[in-house]
């Protein structure tokens, strides 16, 4: 940030900035105020924010030390070890060393696994990407003890490097602990590796932490009451996909998330009101005095008014959890058609139809009106906060859960398993390695080189022997662009370019090397409409793919406000859509209002801006929100 060049000018009077509306004069006033140069910030590489999901294994024979890295094992390649072999089916990549029958069955339920969570999340509200998912599944018994050899090693190795350099003891060195199965992802792409264990029983499960990443990625954005209520929601389900045979399971959602008996179906539990002590005082209650518990425990559910139309408490604060609560009660009173009370009028004739026009029209408006709700449901909010209260009692008081099944689970095409290619091994783990890197360099920063190292042998293993897949360049691009290097990163995402890559993170990364600076720090001239038009080039290649990503439409409003160019009517049609795709993200917003405010299109810059003012909360930005506020008065 350059708070020295917002500082420095003092904030006109809408007087002062009154010039006529001219795009040409209103772009001169932005300039000299500062809000164009201080917007334009240094471009980096889109941070890829992998997570690790799932980092609990029921198969140790001890708890993992609390203190421990835990890191990703080494993919060890031995003549001993199983061939890997491959498939593509239904959106996933499955790279396997587990047998034929095994990997089936694996397959089998993850597919099964996302088929029931559409029984609370239509997949029309889910993160979308044209990227297959990568999974990579290894047999226990072969692998482990090669790759925990490997790790043994490194730790080894680095521990005696840290000894050298610090005089740090062996006592104080990091102890690291393998990750058996874990899932990483970011703005585009996801891999998940698991480690089956052939002689034990047990199924899979979606942790939280993966739910959260699909709503949170889906765009339009959801609105955040929709996230937490199904999120808390998701917290008193039990999955039942079909069983696999004798494999092991993540321990740390195994007691509450898998039921061990039948099939696709889910199982909403019984009703836990913010916290099981809360549950538990009402659930004794005597009905004449259930109202006057609630109050004393600060447990009546909030205002579906400020639920839907205002902005969440403080996330520390006692107030949020009766929040979270109370749009999971919403949420679960629509799921089960039984407790649906006479009341409700839904438009479309059911409750995921209202639903789903409410959701549109919240995704659309900060503070969707009170009309709309009641259009879709038949009452208004205070009609509808006095159902949720009478509803929570009766559900506080039901022992025995709802069950709920999918309308059907469409079978997976028929696919064969086939010796893995070169290609192929390099593709999935090399996907794998380069989405463990951000991970690394945020748990154990000492090693990060090291996974470095490994996804880019893994990459280039095949790429040496002249394989030029375009996903294997997109890889290797994005690798690049992980590790910090963006000079060996361009070639190969300008190649991936070329040859119509299936990755949107490429398009974006692509562009914004082209709009780097020759060298950093330097003064940029404003850019040529040719130059313009071969910086966007990527990203309108690339906003054919899903998902279209933020990052890509803040770096345009960047590329147009640095340029000599006017863009056309297409060209701020694409960045309306980046904050209606994106409603909620404040440096969009800026950044789109001021290319409509350096065009002269003030009604256009003046919404973006007056939305921008309700969410931002850094002090900087909302200086500049204000600063061109201000000038766009004088252009009333």
């Amino acid at each position: 940030m350059t708070p020295s060049v917002l500082q420095s000018v003092a904030v006109p009077t809408p007087a002062q900035t009154r010039l006529g509306g001219s795009g040409r004069h209103l772009r001169t006033v932005l300039g000299l105020l500062g809000l164009l140069g201080a917007w334009c910030l240094p471009v980096h590489g889109a941070e890829p924010k992998s997570r690790v999901a799932t980092t609990s294994d029921s198969s140790r024979t001890s708890k993992p030390d609390s203190d421990a890295v835990l890191l990703p094992p080494f993919l060890v390649e031995h003549e001993s070890l199983p061939t890997w072999r491959y498939v593509r089916v239904a959106g996933m990549e499955i790279l396997t060393r587990c047998s034929t029958s095994l990997t089936s069955e694996l397959v089998s339920q993850f597919h099964s696994l996302h088929a029931l969570l559409e029984v609370i999340v239509p997949a029309r509200h889910q993160f979308r990407t044209d990227v297959p998912f990568v999974y990579v599944f290894i047999d226990q018994l072969s692998e482990d003890a090669r790759a925990r050899e490997m790790l043994e090693l490194q730790r080894d190795g680095e521990t005696t490097l840290e000894r050298n350099r610090t005089g740090a003891t062996a006592s104080s060195a990091p102890r690291y602990e393998l990750l058996p199965n874990f899932r990483f992802w970011d703005q585009d792409s996801v891999a998940v590796y698991f480690m089956a264990n052939p002689f034990e029983r047990g199924g899979l499960a979606l942790s939280p932490g993966y739910v959260r990443f699909l709503l949170e990625h889906r765009t339009p954005a959801l609105p955040r009451w929709y996230i937490e209520g199904v999120l808390d929601l998701y917290d008193q389900t039990l999955f039942v996909p079909p069983p696999i045979k004798g494999l092991d399971m993540f321990e740390s959602i195994a007691a509450s998330r898998l039921d061990p008996v039948g099939e696709n179906l889910v199982k909403l539990l019984p009703l836990v009101w913010i916290n099981p002590e809360v549950t538990k005082t009402l659930t004794e209650a005597a009905a004449d005095r259930f109202d006057q518990k609630m109050l004393q425990n600060k447990a009546t559910p909030f205002p579906l008014a400020d639920v839907m139309r205002q902005p969440p408490p403080d996330r520390n604060s006692p107030a949020y959890a009766r929040w979270r609560a109370t749009a999971a009660l919403f949420l679960r009173l629509l799921l089960t058609p039984p407790d649906h009370p006479l009341t409700w009028q839904f438009a479309g004739g059911t409750s995921e139809r209202a639903l789903e026009q409410w959701i549109q029209v919240a995704c659309e408006a900060d503070s969707p009106p009170e009309e709309a709700f009641a259009r879709c449901f038949g009452r208004d909010f205070r009609e509808a906060d006095r159902v949720l209260r009478d509803q929570l009692p009766v559900l506080l008081h039901r022992k025995t859960p709802r069950i709920l099944r999918p309308d059907q689970v469409e079978k997976l095409p028929e696919a064969e398993l086939q010796l893995a290619t070169e290609s192929e091994i390099s593709r999935a783990k090399g996907t794998l390695s380069r989405l463990e890197i951000a991970y690394v360099r945020e748990v154990a920063p000492q090693l990060t080189e090291t996974y470095v190292r490994r996804a880019r042998v893994t990459l280039r293993k095949a790429y040496a022997n002249g394989d030029r897949n375009p996903r294997l360049l997109a890889e290797l691009g994005l690798c690049e662009c992980d590790a910090g290097d963006d000079d060996a990163a361009k070639p190969f995402l300008e190649a991936a370019v070329l040859a119509g890559a299936v990755h949107p993170r490429v398009y974006y990364e692509a562009a914004r090397l082209r709009f780097r600076p020759k060298k950093p720090g330097a003064i940029r001239s404003p850019l040529s409409p040719k130059e313009t038009a071969r910086v966007l080039e990527p990203i309108r290649l690339g906003s054919t793919q899903e998902p279209r990503l933020a990052e890509s439409f803040e770096l345009a409003a960047q590329v147009w406000l640095a340029s000599a160019a006017t863009p056309d009517e297409a060209d701020l049609a694409f960045l309306l859509d980046g904050t209606r795709r994106y409603p909620r993200r404040p440096r969009l917003l800026l950044g789109t209002a001021l290319v409509f405010a350096a065009q002269g299109r003030v009604a256009e810059a003046s919404r973006l801006v007056d939305r921008g003012m309700t969410l931002t909360q850094d002090a900087d930005e909302r200086a500049r929100f204000l600063r061109l506020h201000l000038v766009l008065q004088g252009q009333r």
